[in-house]
């Protein structure tokens, strides 16, 4: 799937996250996550897993991948993740 703009995903609300996907300038899928560091050094590993593995189901090349992430469980990353994709590929 190639990707053509830039397109975002969730809310700041607790228990979501906000996926916002850029086209790549490079072959393969980046993942930038922010959140809370306690979450982010139990969960992060995992969180950057979903994300990727998402795009890479969805047939993604190359993109950069941003996540802000408010304590949102795997199933809500995924949504995100598919649904910024998806307006990102047009």
């Amino acid at each position: 799937m190639k990707l053509v703009r830039e397109a975002t995903a969730g809310a700041s609300d607790a228990g979501d996250i906000i996926v916002t996907v850029l086209p790549g300038s490079e072959p393969g899928v980046t993942v930038e996550l922010k959140g809370k560091s306690v979450v982010l050094k139990q969960f992060g590993t995992q969180m950057k897993a979903v994300i990727k593995k998402t795009a890479e189901d969805l047939g993604v090349e190359s993109a950069l991948i941003k996540a802000q992430d408010n304590a949102a469980l795997d199933f809500t990353i995924r949504a995100r993740t598919r649904c910024a994709i998806e307006r990102a590929a047009g």
